[in-house]
């Protein structure tokens, strides 16, 4: 509620009066960037938002999935691309910092990607298929340590590093990672009992858990979502244990600063937009919005611990 109330803060001071667009971007096609496959929550967040904007502004903007090497295909294409505003990413920043901190060959350095918007922050729900024997997490760990030669699906990058913390933390060994192209991907393995379990944005695994083909057993949030308060958080059983996402909109380096200020403002607008936030809020994301150096504080935040995270289990990476 606190975050929501800033958000509205947030948007009154950012007015939406509109603006002049600038002439590097007036009559001209946006591409945004969607590092991964089609289905999940970046690039839902993306075409969401890209649709608001449109509305909002007028200008024309698509969005473009290049998913492979756990982001960093497409993130090597923005950083690559002219910095005039005519191309940018939406994405989970996990995957690209923890590729930046491994130093992975065409990883984009940290100061190669510039925060133009904080859009969400997104929990990564502990996901299982429909007939796993077991209804909540405790029941699951002991399943889990039970079984031999089980895999866990993983786009890796800070999933897996995320997924390999709660694992250790859980006492589970032996168990390996199984990496994807695109979440969409792994939760149809763990539907389909390929895979054993997944942490996934409960968002993305919507249409399975209806169909009652996977189920939710905690979410990775600090505290309880609103939209699902019976469910329990991994952090109430595992003290510590969080799993959630950072997702905004990225610039190349050396786009002009009154480039990135009006594209700011209009994404802020597209995030703050009552139906937008509706949207959001049901898909289990918190909205962000703000200005650019709100954008830049998230970034740095979130890379500062991603960076921390990798330090401590880089070993687990090589599973």
């Amino acid at each position: 509620m606190k975050k929501l109330l800033t958000l509205l803060l947030l948007s009154l001071c950012l007015t939406t009066h509109a603006r002049d667009i600038p002439a590097e971007l007036a009559g001209k096609t946006i591409t945004v960037i969607v590092p991964y496959g089609p289905g999940g929550n970046s690039d839902i967040t993306a075409r969401q938002l890209a649709k608001t904007v449109e509305q909002i502004t007028g200008l024309n903007v698509i969005v473009s999935n290049r998913p492979g090497a756990s982001g960093t295909i497409g993130t090597q294409a923005l950083t690559q691309s002219d910095p005039n505003g005519l191309t940018l990413g939406q994405f989970e920043t996990g995957p690209a910092i923890v590729n930046t901190i491994q130093g992975l060959p065409n990883a984009p350095s940290r100061d190669q990607l510039i925060p133009v918007s904080a859009s969400i922050e997104s929990s990564l729900a502990l996901i299982v298929g429909a007939d796993t024997p077991a209804g909540t997490v405790q029941e699951f760990v002991a399943y889990l340590q039970q079984q031999k030669r089980l895999s866990y699906a993983t786009v890796g990058g800070i999933q897996t590093l995320m997924t390999e913390a709660f694992l250790e933390t859980a006492r589970v060994q032996d168990i390996q990672p199984v990496a994807y192209k695109s979440q969409a991907e792994t939760l149809r393995s763990v539907a389909a009992n390929e895979t054993a379990f997944v942490l996934s944005a409960i968002g993305d695994a919507q249409g399975l858990i209806d169909a009652k083909k996977v189920k939710v057993l905690a979410v990775g949030s600090r505290t309880r979502s609103v939209q699902h308060p019976n469910i329990p958080t991994l952090a109430e059983i595992y003290n510590g244990v969080v799993t959630v996402n950072y997702n905004g909109l990225f610039a190349p380096r050396g786009t002009p600063v009154h480039v990135l200020e009006y594209l700011n403002w209009a994404w802020h607008q597209a995030v703050v937009d009552s139906d937008t936030v509706a949207s959001l809020v049901r898909r289990g994301n918190v909205p962000l919005g703000g200005d650019l150096t709100r954008a830049r504080q998230f970034y740095n935040t979130y890379y500062d611990s991603r960076e921390r995270l990798y330090k401590k289990y880089q070993h687990l990476l090589s599973k």
